[in-house]
């Protein structure tokens, strides 16, 4: 995996993607947020949510990259990575605070 192609360390690179310095906290908020629609109800949940299906939720201004408001993460994590492996990306991400 190469996350860090879009998903940058804070104040370094280009913004195409949600940093992930402090995304256990982002993930908090988002899931309080009105416009969230997603199944949701935990950071932890939201994490693997946006792993397996990025489009449940494209946090702005990130929807704007595609014509259609889609997000440009690959959607097929769950036919690359095995249910171990993503619950321990889970679990690394929910450290970054």
């Amino acid at each position: 995996m190469q996350c860090a192609r879009c998903h940058i360390r804070p104040g370094r690179g280009r913004a195409i993607a949600p940093e992930l310095g402090h995304f256990a906290a982002d993930a908090q908020e988002i899931i309080r947020r009105p416009d969230y629609h997603g199944q949701a109800t935990t950071a932890a949940q939201y994490i693997y949510e946006s792993i397996l299906n990025p489009n449940a939720y494209v946090l702005p201004p990130f929807g704007d990259l595609t014509p259609d408001s889609s997000s440009i993460m690959p959607k097929d994590f769950s036919q690359r990575l095995n249910e171990t492996e993503i619950e321990n990306l889970v679990t690394y991400l929910l450290t970054l605070h």
